[in-house]
């Protein structure tokens, strides 16, 4: 009987024990995890500072809804162009020399081929944008 009080009392003493490197242990990990997201609060700070130093509007390639944003961007814009652009098969308004009123616009060929711009520097630049948002991943 005394045997089995003094299991008893050795149990509880044990248990005391165990609550105590338990309660320790919490608060050690407790502790590691606040100290964990510091720092991934520091990084994540860091990398916002470094993307609104760059100014170049390209989105950040570690973040989807930054790349969907900016491929919704993209093709709106394409679509905006082709709105915009011209048919060159159908008849423009060739000036003659007894159509030449200020007034009139210019809608010679030549005129609205400049102000349409080339296509090829439209994609070139696009090019260059992806390969930047490319070179920002880090493997």
């Amino acid at each position: 009987m005394e045997q089995a009080k003094h299991r008893q009392q050795q149990e509880v003493a044990e248990n005391r024990l165990r609550r105590s490197q338990l309660k320790d242990s919490m608060l050690f990990f407790d502790a590691v995890r606040t100290a964990i997201e510091a720092i991934k609060d520091g990084e994540r700070h860091e990398r916002d500072w470094e993307k609104f130093m760059r100014c170049n509007g390209l989105p950040n390639a570690a973040s989807p809804s930054d790349l969907r944003k900016y491929i919704h961007q993209w093709h709106t814009d394409i679509a905006r162009r082709h709105l915009e652009s011209r048919n060159w098969l159908l008849r423009t308004d060739e000036r003659t020399l007894l159509t030449q009123d200020a007034q009139v616009p210019d809608l010679t060929r030549i005129s609205l081929r400049q102000q349409q711009g080339r296509l090829g520097d439209v994609y070139s630049q696009r090019i260059q944008e992806v390969l930047g948002v490319g070179s920002t991943l880090s493997f």
